[in-house]
């Protein structure tokens, strides 16, 4: 995903289309996609950071990978008591 560091707002807004678009869900998903989209730039390694990661250079952390999950896919929950 590629955003203009001058205005990111249309490439935010075009990319949270595309994913509303690919995993056929409603536009009522529209704030859940776009903060998806954030969510990925912000675990993604950036060329005008010096290719570092801004999630870790704000909490110190590498960001887990391991939860992130298709957009639109089925979850499973477990069941709390």
């Amino acid at each position: 995903m590629k955003t203009n560091r001058e205005n990111p707002t249309p490439a935010l807004r075009h990319d949270a289309s595309t994913i509303l678009q690919h995993s056929k869900v409603s536009d009522g998903f529209w704030a859940e996609a776009l903060l998806t989209v954030v969510h990925i730039i912000n675990v993604s390694l950036t060329r005008s950071l010096g290719y570092k990661i801004p999630q870790e250079l704000q909490s110190g952390k590498t960001p887990d990978y391991g939860k992130l999950q298709i957009f639109g896919c089925e979850v499973s929950r477990a069941k709390l008591d």
